[in-house]
């Protein structure tokens, strides 16, 4: 059987890749799955099994109920997320693509191919078999990090594992620095407000509000010598869209606080006021810029719930959080320290925030 090595693509939020069994049975395990959850719009992804298909071109096969969709792997990244933004949960044959979460399957005849596959074992949320109560030896020896993990025997039982969703989400905040300051003409994330870089600065500020903090880039490398990990775009594009997909599509039920490295003035106090007031089962938590009448989307707090709506934009080649969050339901805050909520994006306009800092030493 035809095996494929693509690992290019990222197909969905809430993705699962099945391992460890025939193509024939893990396809029937999706068909089982589909009918014990009708309420979880869930789609499969399959892989070419023809034995002399060329692996350049090396299909991928959609389908909900019948495996009709097939497109090759000179598909985009942006046409795979219009193709799957309407579903819950896509499922695929992590023998032909990967999936940021997997269920493993006890069939010793397959151990091989898994364990050629072990690298992909980032997150093994379930073993599953319908007999089996324990984890065989073999699989403990060849495959030591599904170590710990249950196995389960009744379908229903996965439900939980499944949903996207759960009690409020654990917060961590997202610098974005993977903007390319064109109209600056320096780099943001560089510049020196505070005696220090902004990025630097932001790091600081997050984690004294005691936040877990990361950087969102367009290459690694950036945050090296910043004490802060890194989260590389998954995909090359423009737009904050990207840098906040990535960090979701890293920890699927996690909230982040998003901040702009071109906003000089955001301090300890606007960010405490964020999370202070934070409401997480609104899509965002944010503040309401009265100078320009909208909802400020790169100061804000963006729950889980949001990266399917995140996702679906992204497929639709729609790259302004701004307009995207003025069609969610979100907690808007109105703050008098609207001056927590100005940008710089010139150098005119940095020279105006450096004299105003210089004039508010005893705050900033």
């Amino acid at each position: 059987m035809k095996e494929s090595k693509s690992s290019k693509y990222y197909f969905h939020p809430n993705e699962i890749a099945l391992l460890g069994d025939s193509c024939d049975a893990m396809e029937a395990f999706y068909f089982g799955l589909k009918n014990a959850f009708p309420h979880i719009r869930m789609c499969y992804i399959d892989g070419s099994h023809d034995e002399h298909e060329s692996p350049s071109k090396d299909r991928i096969i959609i389908g909900q109920n019948k495996l009709t969709t097939e497109t090759d792997v000179s598909t985009s990244q942006t046409q795979l997320n219009a193709l799957t933004a309407g579903y819950d949960l896509v499922v695929i044959n992590g023998h032909h693509f990967k999936g940021s979460r997997q269920i493993l399957f006890l069939n010793e005849k397959k151990i091989g191919s898994v364990k050629r596959r072990a690298g992909e074992l980032s997150d093994v949320i379930a073993i599953f078999d319908y007999k089996l109560k324990a984890v065989p030896e073999v699989y403990a020896l060849e495959l030591p990090m599904v170590a710990g993990v249950s196995v389960i025997n009744e379908v229903q039982s996965l439900e939980p594992l499944l949903q996207m969703d759960g009690d409020m989400p654990s917060l961590s905040m997202l610098i974005l620095a993977g903007g390319k300051s064109t109209r600056m003409g320096e780099s943001k994330e560089l510049i020196s407000y505070h005696g220090q870089s902004q990025l630097n600065y932001l790091i600081d500020l997050g984690k004294k509000c005691g936040l877990e903090v990361f950087v969102s880039t367009a290459s690694s490398g950036l945050a090296e010598n910043s004490h802060a990990e890194e989260i590389p775009d998954f995909m090359q594009a423009n737009g904050p869209i990207v840098g906040m997909i990535s960090a979701f599509r890293r920890f699927r039920n996690r909230a982040f606080l998003v901040v702009a490295c071109d906003m000089p003035f955001i301090n300890e106090e606007a960010i405490q006021t964020l999370i202070s007031n934070r409401d997480h089962t609104a899509f965002a938590t944010c503040f309401a810029n009265r100078e320009k009448g909208w909802n400020e989307p790169l100061f804000a707090i963006w729950e889980p719930r949001s990266k399917m709506v995140l996702w679906n934009a992204l497929g639709n080649d729609f790259k302004c959080p701004r307009k995207l969050l003025s069609q969610l339901r979100v907690k808007s805050l109105d703050t008098e320290r609207q001056e927590w909520l100005i940008n710089a994006n010139d150098q005119r306009e940095k020279e105006q925030v450096l004299q105003m800092i210089k004039e508010r030493s005893d705050e900033y």
